[in-house]
């Protein structure tokens, strides 16, 4: 290792002697680096000078910036992440010393600070209140209309109910009478058959439609009592926020609810008796619509009743997945729990009832391993580990019949397009958010909840160009074509090499190529063209962690 170019250091200031052992420690690992302070100050997005102040021992540098500047110094070492522990343990060190300066300044700003620090609590008290208030007005509103519509759902299959009854009570007249209409030309000569015969399937008709309208009555009556259920807890509901309301001594507002009943028409007796069978039809369908109606009533009810969203990210970067947390739950009435990589992601997934997963495309252990495996030493296809991604947990989600539902979360880079792709075509999932735009993804995540689609306009202008034909039509269904896309991204480049690998004739191999860049010429139109071996190696290349995916490898083989 060489040691970096520039002026030599300045002496330590300060009297922190933590603050020193960490400066020093940090100006090790930069002359152990062939880099400036300036080559530093790039990759941290900072500048030289803020770097240097930091280094002279006289002020504590955020920990990102430290973590930063080890990464900047050590990018390819294998003991970096020791180094970073270490630094971090420093870190810690200093930030909890108290300098008899700091000592003597805190104590002389204690009582100003006091001041500000009951006002600043006392504010943050009444902002609480007027929110808490504002949110039991919204639901004192939301009750009253689910009241309301329960109480309208439960008129209407009253009226129902009546309906159905008098019109039993009609069909059991109508039968004795037909009962009768069947002794008499039993008695009759046998001139009178066609007329004896035709009284029967009346009969056989009559009682048919009589047990179809005693199931249509015991349906009626049990959404009747569902929505009689319904509105007495929307009721009790109203009355427990109003009693809230009055609690918090403001006043609030009420929003005005729409009493105009919907115009829903039940068959009046005279229709129903018109035409039996259409009758019996036409209540039928208004049972099945009256169902639906107190299934999302009940619904809305579960909903408002349940508990907070639970909601997993699994992220390697833990600043970003932090600021993601704070920032949802910020927004969202929500739990947000971390997992760093897909492993520890599935095993919470199991225990634990989450309603969403936010999940990072790559990660950045497996794919560092990944990326060493490649360069290190020749890879075989048998391997069953090559690199992991974010679509092991959906493959487990999936597998496991879960109701989960998913938010691709990603940087947006090109060889991350087919992994989207995949995701999209194999797993339906509708939610896309990129890392440039973390204000974004709680939108992404009601979209995801709501069942609605969400491609954030960063992924929509460079990853999500639909295609003509499906990923897996282009790349996935033929076997031997897998074999040499995976040929491929591993870096054999030869025919030779790649018939060797796949075990089958250089000929054979010509043969496919030609094959496979039609396909892929139809997949991208984008694509530059030169030659079908050369476009395909430049494609493998760049989406290498796909086609070596673990996940993908194990559906398609």
């Amino acid at each position: 290792m060489t040691r970096r170019s520039g002026r030599p250091w300045g002496s330590l200031k300060g009297d922190d002697p933590s603050l020193h052992e960490l400066a020093r420690y940090l100006r090790g690992i930069v002359d152990q680096s062939s880099l400036s302070l300036k080559d530093i100050s790039q990759v941290c997005a900072s500048s030289d000078t803020t770097i240097s102040k930091y280094l002279n021992g006289m002020h504590l540098p955020p920990w990102e910036l430290v973590y930063s500047i080890i990464s900047a110094c050590t990018p390819a070492q294998s003991n970096v992440e020791t180094l970073k522990k270490h630094a971090r343990k420093l870190w810690s060190q200093a930030s909890s010393y108290k300098s008899p300066t700091k000592i003597s300044r805190d104590l002389s700003m204690g009582n100003a600070a006091n001041d500000q620090v009951r006002l600043i609590n006392a504010l943050s008290e009444t902002n609480h209140a007027q929110r808490q208030l504002v949110t039991l007005s919204t639901d004192l509103n939301e009750a009253r209309k689910a009241l309301l519509d329960s109480l309208q759902a439960h008129q209407r299959t009253s009226q129902m109910v009546f309906v159905l009854q008098f019109a039993l009570f009609r069909l059991a007249g109508l039968i004795g009478v037909l009962t009768r209409q069947r002794d008499y030309h039993l008695k009759a000569s046998t001139t009178q058959k066609a007329q004896l015969d035709e009284s029967a399937i009346r009969i056989v008709e009559a009682n048919n439609k009589r047990r179809r309208a005693e199931i249509q009555l015991t349906q009626a009556k049990e959404e009747q009592r569902r929505a009689a259920a319904i509105a007495a807890a929307a009721e009790i509901r109203v009355r427990r926020l109003e009693g809230r309301i009055s609690e918090t001594q403001a006043a609030s507002q009420t929003v005005a609810t729409d009493n105009q009943i919907p115009d829903f028409s039940t068959p009046t007796v005279d229709d129903f008796l018109l035409d039996s069978e259409l009758g019996l039809d036409r209540m039928q369908k208004l049972l099945d619509e009256e169902d639906r109606q107190l299934r999302s009533l009940a619904t809305a009810t579960l909903d408002h009743n349940s508990t907070k969203i639970r909601i997993l990210i699994v992220e390697s970067q833990e600043t970003l997945a932090n600021s993601a947390a704070r920032g949802l739950r910020d927004t969202l009435d929500c739990t947000v729990d971390i997992a760093e990589d897909p492993a520890n992601g599935i095993a919470l997934i199991a225990n634990t009832d989450y309603n969403i997963v936010i999940v990072s495309t790559f990660f950045r252990k497996h794919t560092f391993t990944f990326e060493q495996e490649l360069t290190t030493r020749p890879l075989s296809h048998d391997n069953p580990h090559l690199h992991l991604s974010g679509l092991a947990l959906l493959e487990a989600a999936c597998s496991s019949e879960s109701d989960l539902e998913f938010v691709m979360w990603t940087s947006g880079e090109i060889n991350r397009r087919l992994i989207l792709q995949f995701a999209l075509e194999e797993y339906d999932v509708q939610a896309f958010c990129s890392k440039d735009t973390v204000d974004q993804l709680a939108q992404a995540v009601k979209a995801a909840l709501d069942g609605e689609p969400y491609v954030d306009q960063y992924l929509t202008d460079h990853i999500f160009d639909r295609p003509k034909a499906t990923l897996t039509d282009n790349f996935l269904t033929h076997s031997l074509q897998r074999q040499i896309w995976r040929a491929l991204a591993m870096g054999i480049r030869s025919h030779k090499g790649i018939a060797r690998h796949v075990g089958m004739a250089p000929k054979s191999v010509r043969r496919h190529i030609v094959d496979m860049h039609r396909k892929l010429v139809k997949f991208d139109p984008r694509l530059t063209t030169s030659s079908p071996t050369a476009d395909l190696i430049q494609f493998a290349t760049v989406h290498r962690e796909f086609f070596l995916d673990s996940t993908v490898r194990s559906l398609y083989p």
